[in-house]
């Protein structure tokens, strides 16, 4: 948009004050994350009436689960690519009506295979919204508001999944089939309002104001939506102590978070003998706990970094001891009787890990600079390992040790998350011939 439709758009008493657009941006990019994560987590209520509905046991259930992920991995560099390259005001909502339908779809499946291969494409339709995110947020936000933004945006996917868990008495009420259907059609509505509001550069909103662009690009003309992007070698991403950090670590985080949206209601069915509607609630508690600490976590990223002006601490310390203070206190949990106080510390883990989650986003778009996308689409990939991993190997812990044991031993997966950062460094960027 030319500079003189910008000025025609507010008055000389705005033009002292930036707009406030590009938070509004960010509640839109939340509220998809929120969408997803209550898609994507809605499942694991009906584990246990899935099998008995299709005839499946433990490890098969686990395949359904993984089958997901499956998908989620397989589009993660490439939208992340193209996140890199174009705008997402299009794409973005094309994706959320695509998982929407096949949310929707899960309610007329009726065997083994095609429930993993509903599964399967609704994961790979999932695939872009972060990787496409991710460079959104770099365009719209300058370095010292991205850790609040991206703060916002983890914490969404935290809401989204409380709203999972919160469906189980609607589901016991009118029905699993019914529930899922009613989580298809908000995608469908949310998509209408991205496209109708959003616009992939921000001089080219027509809200928006001369001061809120030069705030955000740090000069009066504004950045575009589609800049010429160079690849990143795959020698390059292979060699950097960065990008096996920022992976490493991704792939233990997701593999603990994975036990709370994929088998943690079914350890408070099996473990505590509680019934659907009681694990569905209880199960609130660590989302509710990662909530509050991914939202407190983007917030003492700026705080840090305006406090010490150091990437590093901002970044590597946050994620450091989030993940280890987690690990910690899942050793307690799991020394703890009481099922309720067992929960509440859990839900104090999660909150200590999610923390260190906008971390992660926030080390992106420090090293991955135009290539935010990309760098993310890889760091995530590798998180789908965990994710993969995560449903198939509790039931073989579980058949070994019984489920006294899947806290001990997601509590060193937590260890290892948290050791993966100790060479990982914001201030080193990910280019060709760097790091």
């Amino acid at each position: 948009m030319p500079s003189s439709d910008i000025d025609r758009a507010v008055t000389p008493q705005e033009l002292e004050r930036p707009t406030r657009v590009r938070w509004v941006v960010a509640v839109l990019l939340s509220a998809a994350a929120a969408i997803a994560y209550l898609d994507r987590v809605i499942i694991s209520n009906v584990v246990k009436e899935l099998q008995d509905e299709i005839g499946i046991s433990d490890r098969e259930a686990g395949w359904v689960l993984a089958s997901f992920v499956l998908g989620y991995a397989m589009m993660q560099i490439p939208m992340g690519r193209l996140g890199d390259r174009v705008g997402l005001r299009f794409i973005l909502p094309g994706i959320v009506v695509m998982w929407s339908l096949l949310t929707s779809l899960t309610t007329v499946v009726g065997s083994l295979l095609v429930l993993c291969l509903v599964r399967f494409g609704f994961g790979f339709a999932q695939a872009g919204v972060f990787p496409l995110t991710v460079p959104t947020i770099r365009r719209w936000f300058p370095v010292q508001g991205r850790g609040t933004a991206q703060g916002m945006v983890v914490s969404s996917t935290r809401l989204g999944a409380i709203l999972a868990m919160l469906a189980a008495p609607l589901i016991v009420w009118l029905g699993w089939q019914q529930t899922f259907l009613i989580c298809g059609g908000m995608g469908l509505v949310w998509a209408v309002v991205f496209v109708s509001y959003f616009r992939d550069s921000p001089a080219g909103h027509p809200r928006i104001n001369r001061e809120e662009v030069t705030l955000i690009t740090g000069e009066t003309a504004a950045e575009t939506g589609n800049l010429p992007v160079g690849r990143l070698s795959v020698k390059t991403l292979a060699t950097s102590a960065n990008m096996w950090g920022m992976s490493l670590g991704q792939v233990f985080g997701a593999m603990g978070y994975y036990l709370y949206i994929t088998w943690f209601p079914t350890y408070l069915r099996e473990q505590y003998g509680f019934n659907l509607a009681e694990a569905g609630l209880l199960t609130v508690l660590p989302h509710v706990g990662g909530w509050v600490g991914s939202a407190v976590g983007g917030r003492l990223l700026d705080w840090i970094l305006a406090s010490t002006g150091s990437l590093r601490w901002s970044r590597q310390g946050v994620w450091l001891v989030g993940k280890t203070c987690c690990g910690i206190l899942f050793l307690v949990a799991a020394r703890v009787e009481n099922p309720y106080m067992a929960v509440g510390i859990i839900a104090l883990a999660a909150c200590c890990s999610d923390s260190a989650s906008p971390a992660s986003w926030a080390m992106v778009t420090d090293v991955g600079g135009p290539h935010a996308g990309v760098v993310y689409g890889v760091q995530n990939t590798a998180g789908c390992v965990g994710a993969v991993i995560c449903p198939l190997l509790v039931p073989e812990v579980v058949r070994m040790s019984g489920w006294e044991a899947v806290l001990p031993v997601f509590a060193a997966i937590f260890f290892l998350s948290a050791a993966s950062w100790l060479w990982v460094d914001a201030s080193r960027p990910i280019t060709e011939g760097n790091d």
